[in-house]
């Protein structure tokens, strides 16, 4: 069992502290399953979600989500979006997109981070305190609801929103929430082992579904809302009427806990997906609760499971950091997403010269330092690291040196000012100029969905920068740092120290 203490799963890696770290724990990679054949993520792939034109989104305890063109299983982009799992942090648990497509959520650590996704850019970062986030998901109102460690179901207005309704009941940690397909329904998860259904309109509780033997990992509603379905530790996977919490059926086959589920688009058949001495994805006939077929590639806990949009398809990804696309009709892989191998865009071509240059120089070192590294890209997509935004009111495209290449590397991204964030923007002759420059230890960055306007910059500095009203008593190291909030107006900037 996990909990606040230290305990092995199974003999695998240890559950600390923190209960998403436990999480983390069950859904990382065990040793063997670290082999050479190509991966989609550096560490396990967490969570998966299709975008409304047919592409992939994929998240990682590596931190990263990444999009995929789903026929060539090749990677389009990637942005590194929370910590990559470790003590302190979970990387990425958990993907939502809507139906408009235009926006997608990722969780981790004790944030869900909301993203435009037409510019790939950070819209907010919803918080939840102390608490490590678990699930997320979006209505087709544009309210966000997500579960966390600390018990509670958050519901929020809007990806802006302020402040969440709560939703208490549950005795334990959250691990899965959805929302029906009218929006009118909350469903969620919990390491209690009950399934709690809830009014989003007002948060009124509404059923209690008690059956489960054990900590529960899985939720899913039916496309027409009329069926729930769970999963977890007991490793069968129930089914509920949503009209009167009545159980409908118990499905039986695998035999290993029980980690992901998913309806397929005509709501005939469920998959599921399993851990510690399973390993396999399971398709369910719905209308006899039997196995349609078993799907045998992973060599760890298929953590994510998915149908492609006509159903014909299914998608899996696992602790064995591998992604594929299974062809139902014959039950074999049909593609192996590979995380090397990316489909260039020519994005970075279209770019201003000096802003070109300036990507192209932080790259080359980029190369230098990756050059005879195996299996390592040195640059993903063109535009990883590259945001288009509007500032005042202008065109403008801001740069982060530290994302523009795969990973961090020592001596290219954060040595010499590599931390740099700059700005440059577009004047009223159509020119490019560059308009902000700042070496940051860490920024905040958001941008309005709707507009793509810069509306929070804030930027933590140097602490001896005159800016940050250093005393004039003591030296400060070059790691000590200020919060500064930026805002741009009449051709310049104005800071001010923020807590």
């Amino acid at each position: 069992m996990c909990s606040k203490t230290t305990t092995r799963i199974s003999g695998r890696l240890p559950c600390v502290v923190a209960m998403a770290a436990c999480i983390a724990a069950l859904m990382a990679p065990t040793a063997f399953a670290q082999g050479r054949s190509p991966a989609a993520h550096d560490n396990s792939v967490s969570a998966l979600a299709l975008l409304p034109d047919g592409r992939l989104l994929s998240g990682g305890q590596d931190g990263k989500i990444k999009i995929w063109d789903i026929a060539a299983g090749k990677l389009l982009w990637m942005q590194a979006a929370h910590r990559e799992a470790g003590p302190d942090s979970s990387g990425v648990v958990s993907l939502a997109v809507p139906v408009s497509g235009h926006l997608a959520a990722s969780a981790g650590d004790t944030t869900v981070r909301v993203w435009n996704g037409d510019t790939k850019t950070l819209v907010s970062t919803l918080p939840h305190g102390r608490a490590w986030t678990s699930s997320v998901d979006f209505s087709t109102t544009g309210q966000v609801l997500s579960g966390a460690d600390d018990r509670t179901v958050r519901l929020w207005n809007s990806p802006n929103a302020k402040e969440a309704r709560q939703l208490i009941g549950h005795q334990d940690y959250i691990t899965s929430v959805r929302f029906s397909p009218d929006s009118r329904l909350v469903a969620s998860a919990s390491f209690d082992g009950t399934v709690r259904l809830w009014s989003a309109a007002d948060g009124t509780p509404l059923h209690t579904l008690r059956g489960h033997q054990g900590r529960l990992f899985a939720v899913a509603v039916s496309p027409d809302g009329q069926q729930v379905a769970s999963a977890g530790d007991d490793r069968t996977i129930k089914l509920w009427s949503t009209q009167t919490g009545a159980l409908v059926n118990t499905m039986t086959g695998h035999t290993g806990r029980i980690h992901a589920l998913a309806f397929s688009p005509d709501g005939k058949r469920l998959i599921s997906g399993a851990g510690y001495q399973d390993y396999t994805a399971r398709v369910w006939d719905l209308a006899t609760g039997a196995p349609q077929m078993v799907l045998k590639r992973h060599t760890d806990t298929v953590n994510a499971v998915l149908f492609t949009a006509n159903g014909r398809g299914a998608i899996t990804g696992g602790a064995d950091r591998r992604i594929y696309l299974w062809d139902l009709s014959t039950e074999t892989v049909e593609t192996q997403f590979d995380g090397n191998q990316t489909v260039s865009s020519g994005a970075s071509a279209a770019l201003p010269r000096a802003v070109r240059m300036h990507v192209d120089r932080i790259r080359g070192v980029c190369r230098a330092e990756l050059a005879g590294v195996a299996n390592t890209p040195a640059v993903a997509e063109p535009e990883q690291g590259i945001r288009r935004i509007m500032l005042a009111g202008r065109a403008a495209i801001l740069v982060e040196n530290e994302l523009l290449c795969t990973d961090h590397i020592p001596g290219a991204n954060c040595s010499n000012r590599g931390c740099d964030v700059l700005i440059w923007r577009q004047e009223s002759s159509g020119a490019w100029r560059k308009v902000l420059q700042e070496h940051a230890h860490e920024r905040d960055i958001r941008v309005d969905a709707a507009t793509g306007e810069l509306v929070v910059l804030k930027l933590a500095i140097y602490a001896g920068d005159r800016r940050c009203r250093p005393s004039r008593n003591r030296d400060y190291t070059s790691g000590e740092a200020c919060w500064l909030s930026a805002s741009y107006g009449n051709g310049k900037w104005t800071f001010r120290q923020s807590p």
